[in-house]
């Protein structure tokens, strides 16, 4: 076996627009006695990085070797030199391990909103577009909604520069937009103070009833463990209520824990499905892992639940997407496909067909070492008719675009993605949008999956590392 140990104490791994696990890897440490000047550290942490990726990476005969890098360069110059370009578009580097873990878990210091955004083609700055708000969020208390037009922040323009602050900022003044005959203008100014939450990734969920027909509505942004019980409520809910069909919103999830999309989709899943021997998904990994995997017996495969707690028992599924619909929501949608049939009602989706192990820190024992975490693309995912590689992503089974420039509140049947759901459903025409009361100046355009400035750990689907002994 190569240099690499596997503690059989297990973090966790992430996989696909958000199948993710966490790893912890045993190196021997350096001494701790005496200083090490900046260029040791970084050798150390360098080396450190291109052992990872070397064992695990998915696509580690990809990397350059060892010899033909500089290993003092800064951690983040090195770490972009490995990864394999255009292909991995997820793996990241993080400097504080912990805010991994926060991202993770919807917890930590936020604002409480998703944002699009949009650019300006005529300069390099950009606005965003409020695609959702958390309750009891700093952004819903201050009354932002989906839909809102961001202009610019701290009174200066958004781009490549400062766009993170958006979400990251302890403190925030954002300058509010309105178009008006085709231009988009100024409207106010509004302040934000971060605060330290859950955001429930359960943000919208309704009942709509058509004659006889009741549908159930669910908008769900993020794959994460402890919205499980949640998820749970509101299916027991739409059950109660006498629902037939369901409609899951994932146009803004761009994926989380690998257990949370088995357990949502063992919700949704025809009952024969629910046997605990049908396939959901395999992990492909590298040739190194896929033959350590196949020696020792360790099943790569992921299998729908037996012991959900609530069976909706679907023949037919319909599921909104756009290009933020990543990693785990695209697992649900090739997970679920063979089993049942599944409509896609949107834009085609972000194409995260691959896994990421989470690495909380580089070497707990060595205080260079531990602040830096990682994520690493290690395994690709695999449906049970051997769909994989959708790097354009999912193309949608009916074409709408998501328009958030006359964006309606999540649920709303007049919501033209929504009203196309419902029109399949039931057959007739459902509550129709109006037209279109604004229109994107000349020069503006809203951008799809080409930019989002959030960290690549929210376009990923987790699960558990295996543990290996040597």
């Amino acid at each position: 076996m190569r240099g690499l140990k596997f503690y059989t104490m297990q973090k966790r791994i992430i996989t696909g627009t958000l199948w993710g696990l966490l790893v912890l890897f045993s190196f021997s440490s350096c001494s701790k006695d005496k200083e090490v000047p900046p260029a040791a550290v970084n050798q150390k942490i360098n080396t450190r990085l291109y052992e990872y990726f070397n064992e695990a990476y998915l696509w580690n005969t990809r990397i350059p070797s060892y010899s033909s890098l500089n290993n003092t360069l800064e951690p983040v110059d090195y770490f972009e030199k490995l990864r394999y370009l255009p292909d991995d578009k997820w793996s990241a580097l993080f400097r504080d391990s912990e805010q991994i873990n926060q991202l993770l878990a919807n917890e930590g210091q936020s604002f409480g909103y998703g944002l699009a955004f949009g650019a300006f083609s005529n300069s390099n700055t950009y606005f965003a577009v409020i695609t959702h708000v958390y309750p009891k969020s700093p952004a819903a208390q201050t009354g932002l909604k989906r839909g809102d037009l961001i202009m610019a922040l701290n009174g200066a323009a958004i781009t490549d520069a400062n766009a993170n602050d958006l979400f990251y900022a302890s403190s925030l003044t954002l300058t509010l937009g309105k178009i008006t005959n085709n231009v988009m203008d100024i409207d106010r100014n509004v302040s934000l103070q971060a605060s330290t939450q859950y955001n429930d990734p359960v943000v919208a969920t309704r009942v709509l009833e058509y004659d006889s027909q009741k549908i159930g509505y669910l908008c769900y942004t993020d794959y994460v463990e402890s919205s499980e019980s949640r998820l749970t409520e509101v299916f027991t809910g739409f059950k109660e209520a006498g629902v037939t069909d369901v409609v899951l919103d994932l146009r803004y999830n761009g994926g989380g824990m690998a257990t949370t999309g088995v357990f949502l989709s063992s919700i949704l899943a025809p009952e024969t499905a629910l046997d605990g021997q049908t396939l959901f998904l395999t992990e492909s990994w590298n040739d190194f892992y896929n033959q350590y995997f196949d020696e020792s017996n360790y099943n790569r495969q992921q299998y729908f639940k037996a012991d959900i707690p609530v069976k909706m028992n679907l023949n037919r599924l319909y599921i909104l997407t756009t290009g933020n619909t990543a990693s785990a929501s695209e697992a649900t949608i090739i997970g679920l496909r063979p089993y049942m049939e599944v409509v896609t009602i949107g834009t085609p989706t972000h194409g995260k067909y691959c896994g990421a192990g989470v690495i909380d820190a580089l070497d707990e024992k060595d205080e260079d070492l531990k602040q830096w975490g990682m994520m690493l693309v290690v395994y690709k995912f695999i449906n049970s008719e051997g769909l994989t590689d959708f790097k354009d992503g999912l193309m949608p089974t009916w074409t709408v675009e998501d328009d958030l420039l006359n964006a309606y509140p999540l649920g709303d049947e007049h919501d033209p993605q929504l009203a196309k759901a419902i029109q399949l459903i039931t057959g007739n025409a459902a509550p129709a949008a109006a037209s279109p009361l604004l229109k994107a100046p000349a020069g503006v355009r809203l951008l799809n999956k080409d930019k989002d400035f959030r960290h690549p750990v929210k376009k990923n689907m987790i699960s558990r590392f295996p543990a290996r002994n040597e």
